[in-house]
Protein backbone atom coordinates (compact mmCIF):
# COMPACT_ATOMS: atom_id res chain seq x y z
CA UNK A 1 0.00 0.00 0.00
CA UNK A 2 1.20 3.34 -1.08
CA UNK A 3 1.27 6.33 1.76
CA UNK A 4 0.60 10.05 1.00
CA UNK A 5 1.66 12.46 3.19
CA UNK A 6 1.18 16.18 2.29
CA UNK A 7 0.51 19.36 5.10
CA UNK A 8 -2.17 20.49 6.06
CA UNK A 9 -3.82 23.54 8.20
CA UNK A 10 -6.36 23.21 10.95
CA UNK A 11 -7.09 26.00 12.94
CA UNK A 12 -3.95 28.05 12.08
CA UNK A 13 -2.19 24.61 13.13
CA UNK A 14 -0.18 22.71 10.43
CA UNK A 15 -0.27 19.04 10.25
CA UNK A 16 1.57 16.35 8.20
CA UNK A 17 -1.20 13.90 7.58
CA UNK A 18 -0.50 10.38 6.00
CA UNK A 19 -3.11 8.68 4.28
CA UNK A 20 -3.31 5.74 1.76
CA UNK A 21 -3.28 7.02 -1.36
CA UNK A 22 -6.06 5.62 -4.46
CA UNK A 23 -3.29 4.19 -7.17
CA UNK A 24 -5.35 3.24 -10.33
CA UNK A 25 -5.46 -0.78 -11.02
CA UNK A 26 -4.12 -0.97 -14.56
CA UNK A 27 -5.54 -4.64 -13.90
CA UNK A 28 -9.00 -3.02 -13.94
CA UNK A 29 -8.16 -2.23 -17.88
CA UNK A 30 -7.34 -3.88 -20.98
CA UNK A 31 -8.11 -6.11 -24.05
CA UNK A 32 -7.71 -9.61 -23.74
CA UNK A 33 -9.08 -12.77 -25.17
CA UNK A 34 -11.01 -15.41 -23.10
CA UNK A 35 -12.55 -18.39 -24.01
CA UNK A 36 -16.48 -18.66 -23.91
CA UNK A 37 -16.21 -21.16 -21.02
CA UNK A 38 -14.77 -18.36 -18.61
CA UNK A 39 -16.95 -15.66 -19.39
CA UNK A 40 -19.92 -16.76 -16.54
CA UNK A 41 -17.19 -16.50 -13.59
CA UNK A 42 -16.39 -12.60 -15.31
CA UNK A 43 -19.71 -11.42 -14.52
CA UNK A 44 -22.16 -10.12 -12.31
CA UNK A 45 -24.95 -9.09 -14.80
CA UNK A 46 -27.28 -11.51 -16.52
CA UNK A 47 -25.83 -12.83 -19.41
CA UNK A 48 -28.50 -13.01 -22.25
CA UNK A 49 -26.55 -14.02 -25.26
CA UNK A 50 -25.72 -17.66 -26.73
CA UNK A 51 -22.21 -18.23 -25.30
CA UNK A 52 -19.94 -21.45 -27.46
CA UNK A 53 -17.67 -22.57 -24.56
CA UNK A 54 -15.12 -23.46 -26.97
CA UNK A 55 -15.22 -20.38 -28.87
CA UNK A 56 -12.35 -17.33 -28.08
CA UNK A 57 -14.23 -13.79 -27.11
CA UNK A 58 -12.47 -10.57 -26.61
CA UNK A 59 -12.89 -9.01 -23.28
CA UNK A 60 -12.71 -5.58 -22.69
CA UNK A 61 -12.27 -3.99 -19.29
CA UNK A 62 -12.01 -0.38 -18.07
CA UNK A 63 -14.23 2.62 -16.78
CA UNK A 64 -17.46 4.27 -18.27
CA UNK A 65 -17.28 7.26 -16.19
CA UNK A 66 -14.86 8.31 -13.32
CA UNK A 67 -15.24 10.51 -10.10
CA UNK A 68 -11.73 10.50 -9.58
CA UNK A 69 -8.49 11.10 -12.33
CA UNK A 70 -7.01 7.66 -12.30
CA UNK A 71 -4.21 7.34 -9.77
CA UNK A 72 -4.78 10.75 -7.91
CA UNK A 73 -7.36 12.07 -5.42
CA UNK A 74 -8.53 14.82 -7.87
CA UNK A 75 -12.20 15.09 -9.05
CA UNK A 76 -12.66 13.81 -12.61
CA UNK A 77 -14.39 16.84 -14.44
CA UNK A 78 -15.98 16.03 -17.99
CA UNK A 79 -16.29 18.29 -21.16
CA UNK A 80 -19.79 19.36 -19.75
CA UNK A 81 -18.75 20.05 -16.60
CA UNK A 82 -19.76 17.04 -15.14
CA UNK A 83 -18.14 15.85 -11.29
CA UNK A 84 -19.58 12.61 -10.35
CA UNK A 85 -19.80 12.80 -6.70
CA UNK A 86 -20.71 10.73 -3.56
CA UNK A 87 -20.82 6.74 -3.32
CA UNK A 88 -23.98 5.85 -5.24
CA UNK A 89 -23.83 8.20 -7.85
CA UNK A 90 -24.57 5.53 -10.90
CA UNK A 91 -27.70 3.67 -11.58
CA UNK A 92 -27.12 1.18 -13.76
CA UNK A 93 -30.26 -0.96 -13.67
CA UNK A 94 -31.73 -0.32 -16.34
CA UNK A 95 -28.45 -0.99 -18.29
CA UNK A 96 -28.14 -3.71 -16.50
CA UNK A 97 -31.33 -5.66 -17.96
CA UNK A 98 -30.48 -4.39 -21.43
CA UNK A 99 -26.85 -4.29 -21.01
CA UNK A 100 -25.66 -3.60 -24.87
CA UNK A 101 -23.01 -1.17 -25.51
CA UNK A 102 -23.89 0.75 -28.74
CA UNK A 103 -21.97 2.10 -31.52
CA UNK A 104 -22.01 6.32 -30.77
CA UNK A 105 -24.95 6.78 -28.89
CA UNK A 106 -27.13 5.24 -31.79
CA UNK A 107 -30.03 3.24 -31.17
CA UNK A 108 -30.48 0.79 -33.47
CA UNK A 109 -30.44 -2.99 -33.23
CA UNK A 110 -27.61 -3.18 -35.83
CA UNK A 111 -25.00 -0.89 -34.13
CA UNK A 112 -24.86 -3.09 -30.91
CA UNK A 113 -20.94 -4.17 -30.47
CA UNK A 114 -21.53 -6.04 -27.36
CA UNK A 115 -22.95 -6.58 -24.13
CA UNK A 116 -21.68 -5.49 -20.60
CA UNK A 117 -21.17 -8.52 -18.40
CA UNK A 118 -20.20 -6.94 -15.65
CA UNK A 119 -20.90 -3.23 -14.22
CA UNK A 120 -19.62 -2.04 -10.52
CA UNK A 121 -19.18 1.38 -8.85
CA UNK A 122 -15.82 1.85 -6.45
CA UNK A 123 -14.18 4.83 -5.48
CA UNK A 124 -12.88 5.57 -8.97
CA UNK A 125 -16.24 5.34 -11.00
CA UNK A 126 -18.41 2.74 -12.83
CA UNK A 127 -16.15 0.10 -13.66
CA UNK A 128 -17.61 -2.59 -16.67
CA UNK A 129 -16.20 -5.54 -18.43
CA UNK A 130 -17.81 -5.77 -22.01
CA UNK A 131 -17.95 -9.18 -24.45
CA UNK A 132 -17.28 -7.94 -28.20
CA UNK A 133 -19.86 -9.24 -31.17
CA UNK A 134 -17.76 -11.72 -32.82
CA UNK A 135 -16.76 -10.04 -36.01
CA UNK A 136 -18.27 -12.90 -38.04
CA UNK A 137 -21.64 -12.21 -37.00
CA UNK A 138 -21.77 -8.46 -38.39
CA UNK A 139 -23.40 -7.57 -41.32
CA UNK A 140 -23.04 -3.85 -40.52
CA UNK A 141 -20.64 -2.40 -42.03
CA UNK A 142 -20.13 0.99 -39.45
CA UNK A 143 -20.62 -1.90 -36.05
CA UNK A 144 -18.47 -4.60 -37.54
CA UNK A 145 -15.56 -1.30 -38.28
CA UNK A 146 -16.50 -0.44 -34.53
CA UNK A 147 -16.27 -3.36 -33.05
CA UNK A 148 -12.28 -4.36 -35.07
CA UNK A 149 -11.03 -1.13 -33.60
CA UNK A 150 -11.88 -2.13 -30.31
CA UNK A 151 -10.54 -5.39 -30.37
CA UNK A 152 -7.24 -4.26 -31.85
CA UNK A 153 -6.80 -1.16 -29.42
CA UNK A 154 -7.31 1.61 -31.78
CA UNK A 155 -10.90 3.16 -30.26
CA UNK A 156 -10.40 3.11 -26.15
CA UNK A 157 -12.99 5.45 -25.50
CA UNK A 158 -16.46 5.36 -23.96
CA UNK A 159 -19.94 7.15 -23.22
CA UNK A 160 -22.86 7.29 -21.25
CA UNK A 161 -26.15 8.37 -21.79
CA UNK A 162 -28.82 8.70 -20.13
CA UNK A 163 -31.08 11.18 -17.17
CA UNK A 164 -28.74 12.98 -14.68
CA UNK A 165 -29.50 14.84 -11.73
CA UNK A 166 -27.28 17.74 -9.68
CA UNK A 167 -26.37 18.79 -6.52
CA UNK A 168 -28.37 22.10 -6.68
CA UNK A 169 -26.41 23.45 -4.01
CA UNK A 170 -22.71 22.49 -5.10
CA UNK A 171 -22.93 23.09 -8.37
CA UNK A 172 -22.20 26.60 -9.84
CA UNK A 173 -23.80 26.32 -14.00
CA UNK A 174 -21.88 30.09 -14.23
CA UNK A 175 -18.32 28.59 -14.18
CA UNK A 176 -19.42 24.93 -15.69
CA UNK A 177 -19.68 23.27 -12.38
CA UNK A 178 -22.08 20.71 -12.46
CA UNK A 179 -22.22 18.39 -9.29
CA UNK A 180 -23.00 15.11 -10.46
CA UNK A 181 -25.33 13.50 -7.59
CA UNK A 182 -27.28 10.90 -9.77
CA UNK A 183 -26.68 9.46 -13.19
CA UNK A 184 -29.63 6.92 -14.17
CA UNK A 185 -28.09 4.99 -16.89
CA UNK A 186 -30.01 4.22 -20.12
CA UNK A 187 -27.05 3.00 -22.44
CA UNK A 188 -23.14 3.60 -22.76
CA UNK A 189 -21.67 3.65 -25.83
CA UNK A 190 -18.46 2.94 -27.76
CA UNK A 191 -17.23 6.65 -29.40
CA UNK A 192 -14.41 8.30 -30.70
CA UNK A 193 -13.82 10.82 -28.25
CA UNK A 194 -15.53 10.58 -25.11
CA UNK A 195 -16.51 13.44 -23.03
CA UNK A 196 -14.67 12.08 -19.95
CA UNK A 197 -11.37 12.05 -21.16
CA UNK A 198 -10.35 8.73 -18.39
CA UNK A 199 -13.64 6.58 -20.01
CA UNK A 200 -11.29 3.93 -21.59
CA UNK A 201 -10.75 0.81 -22.11
CA UNK A 202 -6.92 1.09 -21.91
CA UNK A 203 -4.71 2.30 -18.70
CA UNK A 204 -4.64 5.96 -19.03
CA UNK A 205 -1.43 8.22 -19.00
CA UNK A 206 -1.84 10.23 -15.72
CA UNK A 207 1.66 11.49 -15.34
CA UNK A 208 1.10 14.70 -16.68
CA UNK A 209 -1.72 15.61 -14.46
CA UNK A 210 -0.88 17.06 -10.81
CA UNK A 211 -1.86 16.14 -7.84
CA UNK A 212 -2.73 19.20 -5.62
CA UNK A 213 -3.38 19.24 -1.75
CA UNK A 214 -5.60 21.01 0.37
CA UNK A 215 -5.07 24.92 0.16
CA UNK A 216 -5.13 27.31 3.19
CA UNK A 217 -8.29 29.47 4.56
CA UNK A 218 -7.12 32.54 4.97
CA UNK A 219 -8.30 35.01 7.41
CA UNK A 220 -7.37 38.04 5.40
CA UNK A 221 -6.78 39.75 2.11
CA UNK A 222 -3.00 40.43 2.65
CA UNK A 223 -2.81 36.88 3.81
CA UNK A 224 -4.74 35.33 0.77
CA UNK A 225 -2.38 37.52 -1.69
CA UNK A 226 0.95 35.91 0.21
CA UNK A 227 0.04 32.42 -0.29
CA UNK A 228 -0.78 33.08 -3.95
CA UNK A 229 2.69 34.74 -4.67
CA UNK A 230 4.32 31.87 -2.40
CA UNK A 231 2.62 28.71 -3.91
CA UNK A 232 1.37 29.90 -7.65
CA UNK A 233 -1.95 28.03 -6.56
CA UNK A 234 -4.70 29.54 -8.96
CA UNK A 235 -7.31 28.50 -6.31
CA UNK A 236 -5.79 31.19 -4.25
CA UNK A 237 -7.21 33.69 -6.82
CA UNK A 238 -11.11 33.25 -5.67
CA UNK A 239 -10.24 33.10 -1.57
CA UNK A 240 -8.31 36.56 -2.84
CA UNK A 241 -12.17 37.98 -4.39
CA UNK A 242 -13.87 36.83 -1.48
CA UNK A 243 -12.00 38.97 0.51
CA UNK A 244 -11.77 42.13 -1.60
CA UNK A 245 -15.85 41.85 -1.68
CA UNK A 246 -15.72 41.97 2.25
CA UNK A 247 -13.29 44.55 2.24
CA UNK A 248 -15.76 46.55 0.12
CA UNK A 249 -19.25 45.68 2.18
Amino acid sequence: MDIEVKEIEQDGVKYYEKSAKLKMKVSDYGVKVIKGSEIAAEANVKINFTIDASKDYYMLSGYLNNKLIPDTQLPAQDSYGDIPTGKNVYDVQRLANNPVALVDHTNSASMIAGNYIYLAENKQGLKFKEILRPLEDIYHMPTKDAVSAWANGFGVSYSIGGRWLYDWDKSDPANNVYVLAKAILHEASHVGIGADEWAVSTAPDTTMVEEKGDITICETLEESIAKYFETDDERYLEQIEEKKGEKNV
